[in-house]
C-alpha cells in the first residue's frame, strides 16, 4: 500500500505542476489569467477596504427664504366689504374685521371706548343706520381739514375714512388687516 500512495502523491504533484506552468505561460503570452487573486492582491484588497472612506460633510441646508411681510392694511376686497357694510347698514359683517377689544370713539361726548366687535357693530346700526349717500373718496382738501381739527389722529394716512350726504363722517384705523378704531362724527362735531 506505501507504493501506492507515493504514486498517487508522485501524480498529484506532477498535475501540480503542469498546473503552475499553464498559468505562468498564459500570463506571459498577454492571455487573461482567470486563476484567483494573489496573495498580495487579496492584502491590498483588504487594505484598502479596512481603510475609512473619507467623511464628507454635508452643507448646512440653505436657509429658506423668509415669510413674506405682514400686510400693510387690509386687502381690497376687505376695504371693499367695510364700506359695503355702512352703506347697506349690515354693520354685522365687520365683526370678523375688528380686533377684540376695538377702541370706538363718539366724536362730541365722553365716548365709547373699548368694545366688543359686536358691541360695535351693533353702536354702528344704532348711530349710522339710517344715514344715506356714503362717499369712501374724500378729497385731499376734506381730509386736510378734518385733520386739522382736534380729533386729528383719527384720520391717520392709511385709515378707511368715509362721510354720508348729511355731514355725518367714519374713520376706520387698522392695526395689521384690522380694524382697531373707529370714530364717529355728526355733522358739527368737527
Amino acid at each position: 500500500m506505501l507504493p501506492a500512495l507515493i504514486g498517487a502523491g508522485v501524480v498529484i504533484l506532477a498535475l501540480g505542476g503542469v498546473l503552475v506552468w499553464m498559468l505562468v505561460a498564459q500570463s506571459g503570452n498577454g492571455a487573461k489569467a482567470t486563476a484567483t487573486p494573489s496573495a498580495t492582491q487579496a492584502t491590498s484588497t483588504a487594505t484598502a477596504s479596512a481603510t475609512p472612506a473619507p467623511t464628507v460633510t454635508p452643507a448646512p441646508p440653505s436657509p429658506s427664504p423668509p415669510p413674506p411681510p405682514p400686510p400693510d392694511g387690509p386687502s381690497a376686497a376687505d376695504i371693499e366689504n367695510i364700506e359695503a357694510s355702512i352703506i347697506t347698514g349690515n354693520t354685522q359683517a365687520l365683526v370678523s374685521h375688528f380686533t377684540n377689544p376695538v377702541m370706538v370713539i363718539l366724536a362730541a361726548s365722553d365716548g365709547i371706548g373699548p368694545s366688543t366687535p359686536d358691541e360695535a357693530a351693533a353702536f354702528l346700526a344704532q348711530r349710522l343706520g339710517d344715514k344715506t349717500g356714503w362717499n369712501f373718496n374724500p378729497t385731499e382738501a376734506q381730509l386736510a381739514s378734518w385733520r386739522a381739527t382736534f380729533y386729528e389722529q383719527y384720520f391717520p394716512v392709511g385709515a378707511l375714512v368715509g362721510f354720508d350726504a348729511e355731514g355725518d363722517k367714519i374713520s376706520f384705523t387698522f392695526t395689521g388687516t384690522q380694524i382697531s378704531t373707529v370714530f364717529v362724527s355728526g355733522l358739527g362735531d368737527l
